[in-house]
């Protein structure tokens, strides 16, 4: 295909197109942002093999206006646009283009001002913004134009094009710093001769030329290099608001135009110099602020990027078909060779191997899985064949879900950033008005002196490290906790975990390890044991439940209308008779003794058989409760189970208070109580009866084997089967806060101390753009330190 031709749609590519996509390790042109779009779907669908097996050229998307933006072709909504429950929409874009925190405001502040618009989050780690909005009100396309007119470039998200645009970010960053370096030292050169010169010693000619020459070194940083903050800085304007590249560009531009200005009227000072070296400085520090950024976001890339494309589907025929994984769904049947990776949560049906769970569990060592496992999307089969029966969706899988957990957390702002926003925006306002009143001050001294100073107050107080104080402390902390194992799904949870005075715990799965086992039988009138245990199997069959795990029964019965009654058991249908498998409660009757755990069996008239169950503590309960105990954090335990066992395990390990027998209603008024008594109150708990209460604490913990409606309530996912990661999240938030406190307090120390002696002249602005750079710096600097694991 010729390079003038559109690789999709083969036609024309118009004068000065600037779409193009990688395909086949190749960079390829497109005409339009459609034809872009269509190939990008094509290409990380796994479907390659379109451009190299087709005998003609792709249809290209129909335009029927010119006003429709390529976001609203009915293909791509299908890829981009999800639906809840409430048929709201949302979609997840990436976007080019964003330097800072006041880029993201921007972009939120634009969005969310729109009718329809229910939320809008930019993230600047990952250069990706989320939409939700009402669908009858206004269409993507409609939304993105609103951001792209801002200046910033839209394109599906997805890990391939984030690298990519990455890439492009670098290269531009680069190439920005290296036109304002190499000015920087040819004006510093001539600077250094014409301040040799102000004793009157230099000819009028010879101070000219180096003038001349210092605006041609200049020229292309003020205009070319430094036109990402005018961008943002008229971006900003635009939508009335004062963003922190509004001073930056008043100082770059101001003082190039004076020295334009003092070099055509021969006037006593220039400043092409400080214009370099700000532009310079303040370009090497957004540079290294992205740099961290982008390693920080490698994480979180790694875990994506193990999702195969494509997939081999079992036909009936016992025949494997390669199919894109994301076409797979709940019920297929999937062969999985070794060494790939498995496309999407299943369990496993013929075949043993060992699976390296690394990038979810951070285990090192591959564990061993045979049939009736539950294997995860995102692992690594490594000796055999394996043929698993898919349980959920690629989309649904648990490492899809992580990744659009940790993105919602970051997302998301808790309350200190938003007030870190709205400070910054107000402290631009104070420091223009401060630059104003410092020239109209030293007007009367003198021009010269009055362009000095007020550039000095400009460059000096320009509040980046304000507004980074707060944003890079939280996503340090993040990505900490997620390569740990922990993902925080909600913004508030860093802020507010230093606040716990209270944690409650389950009791199985949580504080004990949720392989419950029959310990005994106890059957009434002449109904034999092992008919009771397959009926209660065919019951908890499709329950993830703990309990569930000890009627596990190869050969149980089929039980029909199933359901799970939170708190109290299961109820099903069995050869036509209803079935209820729960507490003494549930069945209204009295179990046999108070000193095990038993599940009772029966129909609709009697109790057939009572189950005595058994489970271990975990290793770490009594560790985790103690040290809890010494932060000042008072303990109880929340169980359904009504037997004497929760009081046993919270006297074994000294918690203050135990409740047995409670129901979720239960739980969430003892959750209540406790806040009402005015304390903030940890929940960690697994299971479907805990989903509730874990929606009611302040911040809640699922466990890693936590039930998906669990892990839907919680605030805190633990990926590992460790207790002790509550206590690593919860030192890890009260360092965040020391961290921030130190971050606001230098950024606030220096802005305020640094502008009245800019003010007074006694900071030249080459000092002071020295000044801010590095305040901008130490903050991302010390961010980062959260990133060391204690």
């Amino acid at each position: 295909m010729s390079p003038d031709t559109c690789y999709h749609c083969a036609l024309p590519i118009p004068a000065g197109s600037h779409w193009q996509q990688v395909i086949d390790g190749q960079s390829r042109a497109f005409c339009c942002p459609a034809c872009q779009t269509v190939a990008d779907i094509i290409h990380h669908n796994g479907l390659d093999n379109y451009y190299r097996l087709r005998d003609k050229p792709g249809n290209r998307p129909e335009h029927t206006d010119d006003d429709r933006h390529p976001f609203d072709n009915p293909e791509f909504q299908s890829q981009l646009v999800s639906t809840d429950a409430a048929q709201h929409c949302s979609a997840r874009l990436a976007v080019e283009g964003l330097h800072c925190a006041a880029c993201a405001w921007l972009v939120e502040s634009r969005l969310q001002h729109r009718d329809g618009v229910l939320d809008a989050h930019v993230s600047l780690s990952d250069q990706s913004l989320w939409i939700h909005w009402k669908p009858g009100s206004q269409s993507l396309g409609q939304l993105a134009r609103d951001v792209e007119q801002l200046g910033y470039r839209l394109s599906p998200w997805h890990p391939e094009a984030l690298l990519q645009m990455q890439q492009r970010e670098n290269r531009s960053s680069l190439q920005r710093m290296g036109v304002a370096g190499l000015a920087m030292m040819q004006t510093g050169m001539m600077a250094a001769a014409l301040y040799a010169g102000d004793d009157g010693s230099m000819e009028t000619r010879w101070r000219d030329l180096f003038r001349w020459v210092s605006l041609l070194f200049t020229l292309p940083v003020a205009t070319w290099a430094a036109w990402p903050f005018y961008r943002n800085a008229l971006a900003g304007l635009r939508e009335r608001t004062a963003t922190m590249d509004l001073p930056v560009s008043l100082a770059i531009a101001g003082a190039f135009l004076a020295s334009v200005i003092g070099t055509l009227w021969h006037s006593e000072h220039v400043y092409f110099d400080s214009v370099a070296m700000f532009t310079f400085l303040l370009l090497a520090g957004r540079h290294l602020e992205m740099r961290l950024r982008h390693r920080n976001r490698q994480h979180s890339l790694i875990r994506s990027s193990t999702l195969p494309w494509q997939a081999h589907r079992v036909e009936d025929s016992g025949h494997s078909t390669t199919v894109p994984a994301i076409s797979l769904s709940a019920g297929d049947r999937v062969q999985v060779l070794p060494g790939e990776a498995i496309p999407l949560d299943g369990i496993i049906e013929s075949g043993h191997s060992s699976i390296s769970e690394a990038v979810l569990t951070g285990e090192s060592l591959p564990q061993s899985r045979g049939p009736g496992d539950h294997v995860l999307a995102g692992t690594i089969n490594h000796d055999q064949i394996l043929v698993l029966r898919a349980t959920t969706s690629q989309q649904q899988s648990r490492v899809a879900l992580m990744q659009q957990h940790l993105q919602q957390a970051l997302s998301s702002k808790p309350a200190t950033v938003q007030m870190a926003d709205r400070l910054s925006s107000v402290f631009v306002i104070v420091v223009i008005a401060c630059a104003a009143l410092t020239a109209f001050y030293w007007w009367e001294t003198g021009a010269d002196a009055a362009m000095a100073a007020t550039l000095a107050v400009l460059v000096a107080s320009c509040p980046c490290a304000l507004s980074l104080a707060t944003p890079t402390a939280m996503s340090a902390a993040t990505y900490a906790l997620a390569q740990r194992g922990v993902l925080i799904t909600r913004a508030h949870v860093l802020e507010t975990l230093p606040r716990i005075r209270r944690a409650l715990f389950d009791k199985t799965g949580t504080l004990t390890h949720g392989d419950l086992r029959v310990h005994a039988v106890h059957t009434c009138g002449d109904h034999k044991a092992e008919t009771c245990l397959r009926i209660a199997a065919a019951l908890e069959r499709d329950s993830n439940h703990p309990v569930a795990h000890a009627f596990m029964h190869e050969d149980a019965p089929l039980a029909s209308d199933c359901q799970q009654h939170p708190g109290m058991g299961v109820s099903g249908i069995i050869d036509g008779v209803r079935y209820r498998l729960g507490h003494a409660g549930f069945l209204g009757s009295q179990a046999p003794d108070s000193d095990h755990h038993w599940i009772g069996l029966a129909d609709a008239q009697h109790v057939l058989a009572w189950f005595a169950l058994q489970d271990n503590l975990r290793d770490d309960a009594a560790d985790t409760i103690n040290r809890l105990r010494a932060q000042d954090i008072s303990t109880g335990l929340l169980t359904g189970d009504p037997s004497l066992q929760g009081q046993r395990i919270a006297t074994a390990l000294h918690m203050d208070s135990v409740q047995a027998g409670a129901s979720p209603e239960d739980k969430q008024q003892a959750i209540r109580d406790e806040q009402a008594r005015g304390l903030q109150v940890m929940m960690v708990g697994d299971g479907v009866n805990d989903a509730a209460v874990l929606s009611t604490a302040d911040v809640s913990f699922a466990m890693a084997g936590a039930t998906p409606l669990a892990r839907l309530q919680s605030d805190v996912l633990l990926m590992k089967d460790q207790l002790t990661l509550v206590l690593a999240t919860l030192e890890t938030a009260h360092r965040t806060r020391h961290i921030i406190r130190q971050n606001l307090v230098w950024a606030a120390a220096y802005n305020t101390s640094i502008i009245p002696l800019a003010a007074m002249g006694w900071v030249p602005p080459w000092l002071a753009a020295i000044g801010m750079t590095t305040s901008s710096l130490l903050v991302t600097l010390n961010a980062m330190r959260l990133m060391r694991s204690r």
